[in-house]
């Protein structure tokens, strides 16, 4: 009703060029407004039964109510009264405010601009400053965890370390310090050569030391059990770890004089 007196009913709240300007919509515009209008008209009464009662089974079970919550039979035979009383109650608020914007604008914009008014008027034109609380206490929270978690700390933190970023930039920094060895002197060359064939050394000497110590057979024995799906695994386990490291022989002249039980 405020929005029908304000363009109908009341004087121009407007500018005098933006009022002078006001005009007509051209044939382009009128023309489907006009043919959008008949079926606007005509649509709602003639699908009424969709929406509204138990006159059509068009949408049959696709919105299923539970029997204790189908009141849309008590909703047929309520009193005439409580059908009407909505309707009764618009056209009192419309003929209310038609009143008071007619009569007492000048007192209803004094009441505004009072203290009390400007408080009420605030609260209930924000809504109650629901959209204040949603984005300072729910959205903002939301924000700052997308920005500063998912956004710099898993995307860009631990995704990109992870992924292709920190692959190049690994490879790039290891790249550089080998070719800080290229020093180009045949003494830096000789002891990296030496330390590479001592490591070598030492490699094979450690896998002949676990074979000495692991029998081959016992090896071949535990792949067995473990792909036997009738036997126990865990004692499998169990068994293959007690005769692993069972030694057969005394152990080589450079281990020494001891025998592993």
């Amino acid at each position: 009703m405020r929005l029908a007196f304000l363009t109908f009913l009341s004087e121009p709240n407007g500018f005098k060029s933006v009022v002078f300007g006001a005009h007509d919509s051209s044939l382009k515009m009128a023309l489907p407004l006009f043919l959008l209008s008949f079926p606007s008209i005509f649509v709602g009464y003639l699908s009424r039964d969709l929406f509204i009662g138990l006159g059509t089974g068009f949408w049959n079970n696709a919105i299923f109510n539970f029997p204790t919550n189908l009141n849309i039979l008590d909703a047929e035979f309520a009193p005439q009264l409580f059908k009407l009383l909505p309707v009764f109650l618009s056209l009192f608020g419309a003929s209310v405010a038609l009143f008071i914007y007619t009569f007492f604008s000048k007192d209803l914009y004094l009441l505004k601009v009072s203290f009390i008014g400007r408080k009420v008027y605030t609260f209930l034109s924000r809504k109650w400053f629901f959209d204040r609380f949603y984005n300072e206490f729910i959205n903002q929270v939301f924000l700052e965890i997308g920005y500063h978690v998912t956004y710099k700390a898993i995307d860009r933190g631990f995704i990109e370390m992870l992924g292709p970023y920190g692959l190049s930039k690994t490879v790039l920094m290891k790249s550089r310090t080998l070719s800080n060895l290229q020093t180009g002197s045949i003494y830096d060359y000789s002891l990296w050569m030496f330390i590479g064939f001592i490591f070598s050394l030492l490699t094979v000497e450690l896998v002949f030391f676990l074979y000495s110590l692991l029998d081959p057979s016992l090896i071949f024995l535990f792949l067995i059990s473990f792909f036997n799906q009738e036997k126990d695994f865990c004692l499998s386990l169990r068994v293959w770890l007690f005769y692993a490291f069972q030694i057969k022989a005394v152990l080589p002249s450079r281990v020494g004089n001891y025998v592993l039980v």
